[in-house]
């Protein structure tokens, strides 16, 4: 009898905390899309920082007005869902470890890490949060004789940051 008591309070258990229950939920407008190109100053190289500048814009999987919907149902992430300003939306999964300072979106087969960090907007009180996508390796493999030493993109929400 106590073997059957005891396994029923293990299923109801499970039953309680099973991955569906959202237990924190975390939203993430996206105010702007940002980037930090630096390249080595040769002949040419304002040129090209302003087109990768461009470019590493223009290919940001958000824009101003998107957002990220984190569903926390794990410790550690669960589902997430980012709603463009069009109205189209896509489903996703993420992770972020607790006290680490990166969270991964997967969405389909990509899988995308940014580095979780904090900007302060004029005249608003309180850090930000921002997400921020190392793309330094990806353009020295484009431009390999350019001198690519850093380049990111930035963006900017309207979260509150949190440690």
């Amino acid at each position: 009898m106590k073997k059957l008591i005891f396994l029923l309070l293990i299923a109801i258990g499970f039953t309680a905390c099973s991955k569906s229950d959202v237990f924190y939920t975390s939203v993430y407008p996206i105010l702007r899309v940002g980037a930090v190109v630096e390249i080595e100053s040769k002949e040419g190289s304002d040129v090209l920082t302003d087109q990768i500048f461009e470019e590493v814009i223009a290919t940001s999987p958000v824009k101003a007005g998107d957002r990220y919907i984190c569903d926390f149902s794990l410790y550690n992430g669960g589902s997430v869902t980012l709603t463009h300003a069009e109205g189209e939306t896509q489903l996703g999964t993420f992770v972020k470890e607790p006290a680490s300072k990166k969270i991964s979106f997967t969405f389909g087969e990509q899988t995308t890490t940014f580095d979780v960090a904090y900007y302060q907007e004029e005249g608003v009180e309180g850090r930000r949060t921002k997400f921020v996508e190392d793309l330094t390796g990806v353009y020295q493999d484009l431009y390999p004789e350019k001198g690519i030493i850093r380049i990111v993109r930035e963006m900017m929400t309207e979260a509150k940051f949190t440690k």
